[in-house]
């Protein structure tokens, strides 16, 4: 079997085919050159290993509002706090959903990616200026954030501290998954009006993708020069 596994892929090779490549690998991210002190992973379900093995000696605020969220992680980074809330526009109680595959959102899906709800509860939520400013956190910041059509509002919520920032990931929507969600060119609109700008996805391309991990920088980030 492993030898006609590598017949077939020196075929495809002969043949001009080359597989697609994501670029959320901590390799990758490393080479981007961020100083970050501090990074803020928003939707942390099981963990982000790329992210921590690519700042292992940062602090990590993890924030999932899920029950018992923090016994589900799988991959955990050296030094983290846990924040068991959902991050808004604005803090005020919001219904939580729970699906099938550990997936949660605050949102309805739409029949593209409908999944049965296992679990429907009211949780606390804040938002990105009060979370930064309630731990002890260094600047710069990093922010990733999956959130199931949720990011816009999230990035709503950071309105005093945008300075601080080096990168956001955000998963970013391309077909309608959720009901009352985002296009991604709002999402790209609404990072420009702050002077953050797209750098890459993170993603292999998709002739017809669901969605996208987008990176984004500052518009004076030295990786456009």
């Amino acid at each position: 079997m492993t030898a006609i596994r590598a017949a077939m892929t020196w075929l495809a090779r002969h043949l001009g085919y080359r597989r697609a490549q994501g670029l959320f690998e901590s390799d990758y991210l490393k080479s981007l050159g961020f100083d970050v002190k501090t990074v803020i992973d928003v939707g942390v379900d099981s963990g982000t290993k790329p992210l921590y093995d690519a700042f292992d000696d940062c602090l990590f605020v993890l924030v999932e509002p899920r029950r018992d969220a923090e016994s589900l992680l799988e991959h955990k980074p050296n030094r983290y706090v846990f924040v068991n809330k959902g991050l808004a526009a604005r803090a005020v109680r919001r219904t939580l959903r729970e699906q099938d595959g550990g997936k949660t959102t605050f949102l309805e899906r739409t029949e593209l990616t409908a999944s049965p709800i296992i679990a429907q509860y009211e949780v606390d939520t804040t938002t990105l200026d009060e979370l930064l400013e309630s731990i002890e956190s260094k600047p710069p910041i990093g922010i990733k954030i999956d959130t199931e059509g949720y990011e816009l509002e999230i990035m709503k919520g950071l309105t005093r501290h945008w300075d601080l920032v080096q990168f956001v990931i955000c998963e970013a929507s391309i077909r309608r998954r959720f009901i009352n969600s985002y296009q991604m060119s709002e999402l790209i609109s609404f990072m420009l009006q702050h002077d953050f700008v797209f750098f890459n996805f993170l993603n292999a391309v998709n002739p017809r993708p669901l969605y996208y991990d987008i990176l984004f920088v500052p518009r004076t980030s030295h990786l456009f020069d």
